[in-house]
């Protein structure tokens, strides 16, 4: 139990790369506008994959992701439905839905998906994903913690120590629980 524990940092990016590494995000040149884990020194998982760990990382969280350097010296990172596919060159729906209001976002999106540079197939999945978790439709009700609950329980390892990485984004926003466990409508 951490009783006394701050973030380095208001930022996602910074605030990992400070639990990576065991210092502070300045000194690894990780803050706000740089948030690629670029650092020489090595890395958490890279250190206990030389001890002799197996190490995993499941992250719900785009900014922690390979693209930003993140997966450094996991053996596996396995990632979220939504960050799996907002790291592919799709259509970006929720950053165009939020510049509009009223139905007429929604036509807007789906013309500006199929007539725009982005993978039209992939875009198209990723906008249905999108629209199924606002209604909490399975399996996509859920930023990670069900498909995070499915890898640990097919985990299949061998007998070397583990070190498992989760990074959910649950806690960000709003959470809508299961109904079962709702006490009001909204």
């Amino acid at each position: 139990s951490f009783e006394w524990a701050w973030a380095p940092s208001h930022c996602t990016p910074p605030s990992h790369a400070a639990m990576f590494t065991g210092c502070h995000p300045r000194n690894i040149g990780v803050y706000a506008e740089e948030d690629q884990l670029n650092t020489s020194q090595d890395v958490l998982a890279e250190f206990l994959s030389k001890a002799g760990y197996e190490t995993k990382a499941f992250s719900a969280n785009p900014l922690i992701s390979p693209p930003f350097n993140f997966n450094r010296g996991f053996d596996e990172f396995n990632m979220a439905w939504r960050v799996r596919d907002a790291v592919e060159d799709i259509f970006n729906w929720e950053n165009f839905l939020s510049k509009y209001s009223g139905i007429s976002r929604y036509p807007r999106a789906l013309r500006r998906c199929i007539c725009g540079e982005s993978p039209t197939i992939p875009s198209l999945a990723q906008g249905a994903k999108l629209k199924l978790n606002d209604l909490s439709i399975e399996p996509y009700a859920d930023d990670g913690a069900k498909e995070c609950l499915r890898h640990i329980r097919s985990n299949n390892s061998n007998s070397s120590p583990q070190f498992q990485f989760i990074n959910l984004m649950e806690a960000h926003s709003p959470y809508r629980p299961p109904k079962e466990y709702r006490s009001s409508p909204d």
